[in-house]
């Protein structure tokens, strides 16, 4: 299943994947992460897979995010409202479907991959949302292993990837970043990463330390 606000984007990788993986079912669901009431009520529509005696693992990919604090100041976020949707969409809604996902499933049988970022402990100016909301992430999966140790949990910073969301970081900022990857460059070693499933579980693993 895929969750995105954007269909068209939606349809794209639906087809990448039914192009590279043919037999997999994908079922796709245009949803703004950042409308709470809507994630609330469409959360238990999403876990219903059927039987769960079928399946041997489950997996959950927290990989929502938003740029579009990228080029504000700490100075500008004086009136809270754009600092509520920003956590909507980067961390609330994370910690609803992983809330869901927990009661569902086995959890001997359940993988949670946290996409996070370097910027979570690294801070650099024009990143006043973003960077504590990583952080944020990160200290939740942390209490999530130590509550439910019998889950699978990967922290992965992917690394600067040449996608969307990075083409909208200004110019300057990009300076400081290391050497820019594919997707299908970062991907490949996440997917190694999981089938190895030699990592400590909880641990944050950065593309470019592993």
């Amino acid at each position: 299943m895929l969750l995105a606000r954007n269909k068209t984007g939606l349809e794209e990788t639906k087809s990448l994947i039914n192009s590279s993986a043919p037999g997999v079912n994908v079922h796709i669901f245009t949803v703004d992460l950042g409308d709470l009431d809507t994630l609330h009520h469409l959360c238990p529509e999403l876990m219903k897979i059927g039987n769960v005696d079928q399946h041997d693992q489950f997996v959950l990919v927290n990989n929502a995010g938003s740029s579009d604090t990228f080029k504000c100041s700490l100075a500008q976020l004086s009136d809270g409202h754009t600092t509520q949707k920003f956590f909507d969409v980067n961390y609330t809604s994370m910690t609803m479907l992983t809330s869901h996902f927990l009661t569902v499933f086995p959890q001997k049988k359940s993988l949670i991959v946290q996409i996070t970022s370097l910027l979570a402990t690294v801070h650099i100016a024009g990143f006043p949302l973003y960077s504590p909301s990583r952080a944020a992430r990160n200290a939740y999966m942390g209490v999530l292993v130590a509550e439910n140790p019998d889950v699978r949990v990967l922290n992965y910073s992917p690394g600067p990837c040449d996608t969307e969301m990075y083409r909208k970081i200004p110019e300057e900022i990009k300076k400081g970043f290391r050497t820019l990857l594919t997707p299908e460059e970062s991907i490949s070693k996440l997917v190694t990463l999981i089938s190895e499933d030699a990592y400590m579980n909880g641990c944050i693993l950065d593309y470019f330390e592993c």
